[in-house]
């Protein structure tokens, strides 16, 4: 549909996703709607050749796909930079849909569903729908969760214990409130959950059973070995700790602080487990042999 006075919005970020961000551009342009959409793509100066593959896109489908190619790494800077250029850019429409560069839709009939029923449903501040998992190191699809656990109308009591919103399945209403709630949260390393959460408190959010997206695990800056899983929940903790102070349900901050007591104990043990392995490391024969060879070095550069 036309690129001009988009009904909605599509906020995608890609860094260095070459093998993955074709998949996700055909699921933008392969939607099917009666009402106008466009996706901002937003490269963040990546140096595989994503942004090439951006701009063939942009080129074919003008309409659709609104690019903005970075030279400067803007996540990197972590000072809201990032976050800022996205929300100028997705601003104008009424309804924003989220899709990372490794991830992709499978529906072209996705954002119809979802616009369908927001259009009917005023009361909703946003939609979501199942995914399927694919697991990148195997290339195997992961077993479906049982999503009768999902509650049909999510609720930020029910979204605090934990994250079940994919950001490839969410579909909001654009809400300034939140917009200046997340404001205040640029700096953080994680502002999915968040947003989710900021949504929930606004009103109610729909889980609809369609499976339309699939979401890659094993890539992405959140995906790793296990020895990034103290610094993970570091920075998980830190989002949420931030977001304590934005919420106003009573209930969800009392919710919101158990989890956070709970993040606390876990990163205690996490630190003694990193302590001990530190240890056994600095002790272990290979380390000592490796500093005595490294001291004429370091005292030849003196």
């Amino acid at each position: 549909m036309a690129y001009s006075n988009p009904n909605v919005t599509i906020h995608c970020v890609a860094f260095n996703q070459k093998d993955y961000i074709r998949q996700c551009l055909d699921g933008f342009v392969m939607q099917r709607t009666t009402f106008p959409f466009r996706a901002v793509v937003h490269d963040d100066a990546s140096t595989d050749g994503t942004a090439d593959i951006i701009r063939d896109y942009a080129v074919r489908y003008p309409d659709i796909i609104h690019p903005i190619l970075e030279t400067e790494n803007q996540w990197s800077k972590h000072d809201g930079s990032l976050l800022r250029i996205m929300e100028a850019a997705c601003c104008d429409a009424k309804y924003i849909a989220f899709c990372e560069g490794d991830d992709y839709w499978t529906d072209p009939l996705k954002l119809q569903k979802q616009v369908d029923f927001m259009e009917s449903h005023p009361d909703f501040s946003g939609c979501f729908h199942n995914v399927d998992v694919l697991d990148q190191r195997t290339g195997k699809f992961l077993p479906t969760p049982d999503e009768s656990k999902i509650p049909e109308d999510t609720t930020i009591l029910d979204l605090i214990p934990y994250n079940y919103i994919h950001t490839a399945s969410a579909l909001y209403r654009q809400n300034p409130i939140v917009d200046h709630k997340l404001s205040r949260l640029a700096n953080s390393f994680v502002l999915d959950y968040p947003r989710h959460l900021l949504y929930a408190e606004q009103g109610k959010i729909k889980h609809l059973s369609d499976t339309m997206a699939v979401y890659r695990m094993g890539v992405g800056i959140w995906n790793g070995s296990e020895s990034s899983d103290f610094k993970n929940t570091i920075q998980s903790f830190m989002a949420q700790a931030s977001l304590y102070s934005l919420i106003e349900n009573e209930e969800a901050r009392r919710l919101l602080d158990k989890k956070l007591q709970a993040y606390c104990a876990k990163l205690n043990n996490q630190h003694v487990a990193l302590a001990t392995e530190i240890k056994r490391v600095r002790s272990a024969k290979a380390f000592r042999l490796g500093k005595a060879l490294l001291y004429p070095i370091s005292m030849l550069k003196r």
